[in-house]
């Protein structure tokens, strides 16, 4: 008889810590559109991309130029794949992409080397150049834009920057701590 209410007891201490692991990565977008949109490798988007023109695409990239137009901002990346909720996946770079948006995209904000996360519609294909080389562009109209957070690295101080005496020229190498013997 006790072991059933601490089976019970254990099952609502379980669940308790369960729930909030569970609501710990919220969608990076709108639920609307990371419920819509699909999440496609490239290559399946060559193959025949007449069958995709007008889907929801959740994808994610690293800018590569940003250009702003009478008609709208034009954004260049390097397409990465994301999971279904936005996060950006690591691993190759899988081609490049240009997604075009109505509003204006700040190419200072926008800057080359930032990470975002995309849903958009297919609109096809546009040869463009990279350098010298030609290239089929995947054109996607941006629904929604996510710009992660610029990663800030700190320079940490090698351990024995804080101690003066630390040095193998100190004369008082064989006294060093405590201090008062």
């Amino acid at each position: 008889m006790w072991k059933s209410y601490l089976l019970k007891a254990l099952t609502f201490i379980l669940a308790l810590l369960l729930i909030p692991l569970y609501s710990c990565a919220p969608p990076v977008l709108k639920k609307e559109l990371v419920t819509q949109a699909h999440v496609i490798e490239p290559a399946e988007l060559r193959q025949s991309p007449e069958s995709f023109i007008g889907r929801l695409f959740l994808f994610g990239g690293m800018v590569v130029n940003v250009k702003n137009q009478q008609e709208g901002s034009q954004l260049e990346g390097v397409y990465v794949l994301t999971d279904r909720k936005g996060y950006l996946r690591e691993g190759e770079y899988r081609g490049r992409f240009i997604a075009k948006s109505k509003e204006f995209l700040d190419p200072v904000i926008y800057k080359t080397g930032r990470s975002v996360t995309i849903a958009g519609e297919f609109r096809g294909f546009e040869k463009g150049k990279i350098g010298e080389m030609e290239y089929d562009y995947p054109i996607f109209e941006i629904k929604e834009i996510y710009l992660w957070p610029e990663e800030k690295t700190y320079q940490v101080p090698p351990p024995w920057w804080y101690d003066p005496w630390y040095y193998p020229w100190d004369p008082w190498w064989r006294y060093r701590y405590p201090y008062w013997w």
